[in-house]
């Protein structure tokens, strides 16, 4: 089952929100397409093993 994710961050009274994305290319720009990589299969446990008190992981089917 191909499946991407995206770790959210909450937001917290120390500042604004963020967010990773499966960034394909390096370019630091999240673009079209970036969610359905096939290119990093561990991104789940990557999410996983980077994830902080609080943090929510959200995973979707892949294409």
């Amino acid at each position: 089952m191909l499946c991407t994710a995206l770790l959210a961050m909450s937001v917290n009274a120390q500042g604004p929100s963020g967010f990773v994305f499966i960034d394909e290319n390096g370019n630091g720009q999240f673009e079209a397409g970036e969610w359905n990589s096939t290119a990093y299969p561990g991104v789940i446990q990557d999410a996983v093993d980077n994830a902080s008190s609080g943090d929510t992981i959200y995973v979707w089917d892949g294409e």
